[in-house]
């Protein structure tokens, strides 16, 4: 964002120094604290773009999807529940609370919306993804497997 993109270096010097690996998040809402150099962005970025838009045109492929964190680091809420994703307020898939991560990673409707993600059903109007801004993204530029770490059982 625009307010504190003078602060990648930084950032990037403490993520080293303590281990960590350096990801960026892009500004979803470019219109709110627009980048104020764009040049700099993409050179600090280091991934050679300075917005959503850039990342989809050069790497055709969505930015950051939330999509990939059903395999890679599904969301779970606060109160247990199984959401997938960070965008998906609209169903969950078991509550790890009351039975097990696994039994929940395992719920029919989780590997249903997996199967949505990578093309192989159908959205429905029940699925979350119908309603999800990001989801449209996915009409139009598939996830890549090659991005997909599958660590549990279903695909």
């Amino acid at each position: 964002m625009g307010h504190n993109e003078d602060e990648l270096p930084k950032a990037r010097r403490i993520s080293q120094k303590l281990g960590m690996e350096f990801i960026i998040k892009l500004n979803r809402k470019p219109l709110f604290s627009p980048i104020k150099d764009n040049e700099f962005v993409r050179r600090e970025s280091g991934i050679g773009v300075a917005t959503r838009d850039e990342f989809i045109d050069i790497y055709r492929e969505p930015y950051s999807p939330s999509c990939y964190k059903f395999w890679t680091t599904p969301q779970i809420n606060w109160d247990g529940k199984l959401l997938g994703c960070g965008c998906n307020i609209w169903q969950d898939y078991g509550n790890v609370f009351k039975t097990t991560l696994k039994q929940c990673l395992n719920h029919k409707n989780f590997i249903h919306t997996k199967r949505v993600l990578l093309g192989k059903d159908s959205v429905g109007k029940e699925d979350p993804c119908y309603r999800c801004p990001k989801y449209k993204d996915l009409r139009r530029i598939k996830l890549k497997r090659r991005n997909i770490v599958i660590n549990f059982a279903g695909l």
